[in-house]
């Protein structure tokens, strides 16, 4: 933001979080961002990225230079599940090869950002988007216990009003989010390639 804030100075950014439906007949928002179905023809939309599926864990659980392969691995630890997110465990268990059926215990958490802070705290294996978690891996907050990330056939997209559809401020905040949506996606293969993780693509729908 400081780049965006640096190259246009009278550009205000008010930003919120809600999992409620994006509403722009409100007048309270000018653009949303959204994973998966955006819901409302009327809404003009721009794809960011799709996101990469790891799972992520506390070091503490995994020796070091150690990762997983077997699901009796995985099934050592609980297994933490979004709410907000239900099916992407599903996603990457099927992407490797593996049955959703035959994870072990499960804990349910309210939100994606809870089950990552569980999976830090110890508390068992979260799945999450890389690109949300990447400065929490590259601190070692966070290790990523098996080598294989899947690439969700759902991305992110910056949906707004198809009323403002030639907003200045807007044209600009979106080719500024394109940018960075961009170089963080480089920045994801980079990080893959380092850790010596392998890209699978999800054909879920």
């Amino acid at each position: 933001m400081l780049e965006l804030h640096r190259n246009d100075p009278d550009t205000r950014l008010q930003i919120t979080t809600s999992t409620d439906p994006i509403d722009f007949r409100t007048g309270d928002l000018d653009a949303g961002i959204r994973h998966g179905p955006t819901g409302n023809l009327n809404n003009a939309t721009q794809i960011l990225f799709n996101p990469l599926l790891v799972p992520v864990c506390s070091p503490s659980l995994l020796p070091a230079g150690q990762r997983w392969s077997h699901l009796s691995e995985l099934n050592a630890h609980p297994i933490l599940h979004s709410l907000a997110g239900p099916k992407m465990w599903g996603t990457w268990l099927e992407g490797a090869g593996l049955s959703v059926a035959a994870l072990g215990e499960t804990t349910f958490l309210s939100t994606s950002s809870l089950t990552v802070e569980a999976a830090a705290a110890g508390a068992g294996v979260a799945i999450a988007h890389l690109q949300l978690v990447e400065n929490d891996v590259i601190s070692g907050r966070l290790v990523i216990p098996w080598d294989l990330a899947v690439r969700d056939h759902h991305p992110y997209y910056l949906i707004w009003s198809s009323l403002i559809d030639t907003n200045p401020a807007l044209l600009k905040f979106r080719r500024w989010l394109a940018r960075e949506a961009q170089a963080t996606d480089r920045q994801m293969m980079q990080l893959l390639k380092d850790r010596q993780i392998t890209e699978v693509r999800s054909t879920s729908r």
